[in-house]
C-alpha cells in the first residue's frame, strides 16, 4: 500500500509543481511544495510523528489506513491500529527522497474539502 502511495504522491508532486513552474523545470518554491502537498491524499502514507502533546505518541509510526477529519488512523509496524489526533502534532512523511512536516493543525478538514478549502498553510519554521 504505501509503495503504491510513494508512487501516486511522487507523480503528483512533480505533476504539480511543473505546471506551476516555467519552461518544464520544477520548482522547489516554498508555497507551491506546501499547496501540492495539502491536495495529496494521505491514504497509504507512512507516517512518523516528530512531535505531539502526549509524549506516548512521539516516534509512533505507520501507514495511514484512514484519514479523517481530526485523526489518522495508523497502523503500525506490531499490526496494531493508532488513532492519532492531527491537532497539536507534527508528522514527517518522504516523497522522492525529501522529508516533510506536516502540520497536523493545517490538515484538521475532511480529505475531500483539502482540494478545495483555501487553508491556511504553516510551516515547520513557523511553529513554536
Amino acid at each position: 500500500m504505501n509503495e503504491v502511495w510513494n508512487t501516486y504522491a511522487s507523480s503528483c508532486l512533480l505533476t504539480c509543481l511543473s505546471k506551476n513552474s516555467q519552461l518544464e523545470n520544477v520548482s522547489l518554491d516554498e508555497e507551491n511544495v506546501l499547496n501540492c502537498l495539502k491536495q495529496i491524499d494521505y491514504h497509504g502514507c507512512f507516517l512518523t510523528v516528530t512531535r505531539s502533546a502526549s509524549k506516548t505518541q512521539i516516534g509512533l509510526s505507520g501507514i495511514v489506513l484512514q484519514d479523517k477529519r481530526n485523526v489518522f488512523f495508523i497502523l503500525c509496524r506490531d499490526n496494531s491500529i493508532k488513532i492519532i489526533p492531527k491537532f497539536g502534532n507534527l508528522f514527517e512523511f518522504e516523497i522522492l527522497g525529501c522529508k516533510f512536516t506536516l502540520v497536523g493543525s493545517n490538515m484538521c478538514y475532511r480529505p475531500e474539502m483539502r482540494t478545495t478549502k483555501h487553508a491556511k498553510i504553516k510551516t515547520k519554521k513557523n511553529i513554536k
